[in-house]
Order: structure tokens, then C-alpha cells, then sequence
């Protein structure tokens, strides 16, 4: 790992921590040379991932698809930065996990079924947000109707 202060690769590693649910290692590093320390981040890597998307094109996995997904349905709520982040480490981890079981591959109603499950237990107003553009929402019956779904649960 080459040092961010004075480009040097002789670096070691000091100090190596889990965060985010065990999905990110957080390393701290300190450069043999000019003494300086710096933290890295390592994570799983999502290349092996691949959508289907409902019209058959296949693309490449993006979290931060997710991830923007998720910020719009929170949107304007307030929300502890961990229990955001565990959602969406479990949600990462839930999806990568079906993935593997289908030889890689998601298809975007997995996805979005997922995400649905995810904001259901955390938040009412956020999974109709969702499920407003997910499930394509022509009109105010089939809002009050999902609204009524939620109170089943």
C-alpha cells in the first residue's frame, strides 16, 4: 500500500478492525518512512454480481444503486447514521448470498423485494415510498391498499 503523504510502499499494517456489520476491514497503517499513519478500508468485492434486468439485459451489480435507493425512501427522516448502515450491510449481505445461490445472478425483482423486506422493518412511510415507484403505483387506491398490507404485518 503505498503511503498517501509520501508515496512510499513501505507501509505495515498497526491496527485491524470489522465495521459495518463485518462487511468492511478498516486497517491502520503507518508509513516505515516518514512515520506517518493512515487508515484503509477493504471491502468485498461485488464484481461477480450480475442483474437481470426485467427486460433481459444484463449489467453489472451497483450498490450504490442501492444505496441511492434507500437515501430517497429515508429522505428527510430522521435516522441514526448506524441503523442506516446496518440496514444496508444486511440488505448487501442478504442479496450477495442469494446471488451466489443463483451461479451469481440477481434479477431486479429480487432486489427489489429485498429492499422492500428491509424498509418494512424500519420504517412505514419509507417502504410506501419504494413500493410506490418499485411496484409502479398507477393510482391512490393502490397506495391505500399497500398501506392497509402494512398493518396486516
Amino acid at each position: 500500500m503505498k503511503c498517501p503523504f509520501c508515496t512510499s510502499q513501505n507501509t505495515s499494517v498497526v491496527d485491524s478492525r470489522l465495521i459495518s456489520n463485518g462487511l468492511i476491514v478498516r486497517r491502520r497503517r503507518e508509513c516505515m518512512d516518514c512515520h506517518r499513519r493512515f487508515s484503509t478500508h477493504e471491502m468485498l468485492s461485488y464484481d461477480t454480481i450480475t442483474v437481470m434486468k426485467k427486460s433481459g439485459k444484463k449489467e453489472k451489480f451497483q450498490s450504490s444503486k442501492i444505496e441511492r435507493s434507500i437515501n430517497t425512501a429515508l429522505a428527510g427522516m430522521v435516522l441514526d447514521s448506524k441503523a442506516k448502515e446496518d440496514l444496508f450491510s444486511d440488505l448487501t449481505m442478504r442479496l450477495y448470498k442469494i446471488a451466489s445461490d443463483h451461479n451469481g445472478v440477481l434479477s431486479t425483482r429480487e432486489i427489489g423485494d429485498e429492499i422492500l423486506q428491509s424498509l418494512k422493518g424500519l420504517s412505514e412511510v419509507a417502504y410506501i415510498r419504494f413500493a410506490s415507484v418499485y411496484k409502479d403505483f398507477s393510482d391512490v387506491k393502490e397506495i391505500i391498499k399497500a398501506i392497509k398490507g402494512l398493518k396486516k404485518w
